[in-house]
């Protein structure tokens, strides 16, 4: 698959200072998931992705390619401490590939 069939994402999760986690990017309006559940986020978030790039954009998402694997990208939120509001969030880049 060429870099042309993908479209980037930028994720920002967060670790918000109750312990719960969050997620939105810059890149998709709507997209604002938070839990103290790291896993039900983690299960949630494709799903959501492509349903908002369906909804507020009229394009089909086949996959979310995550890179490092999505369970990398995921351990590395579980360490976050937790901080305030004005911290800096942990940024995944996700690369979207477009339906044919």
């Amino acid at each position: 698959m060429s870099e042309a069939e993908t479209i980037p994402l930028e994720l920002h999760f967060r670790r918000k200072s109750d312990g719960r986690y969050s997620v939105k990017s810059p890149d998709l309006p709507g997209l604002f998931l938070a839990s103290d559940d790291l896993e039900a986020l983690k299960r949630d978030i494709d799903i959501v992705i492509r349903d908002l790039f369906y909804f507020n954009k009229t394009i089909f998402i086949d996959d979310v390619l995550w890179k490092p694997s999505k369970d990398a990208a995921f351990e590395v939120v579980r360490k976050l401490v937790p901080a305030k509001e004005t911290a800096l969030p942990e940024t995944h880049t996700v690369r979207l590939q477009r339906a044919a």
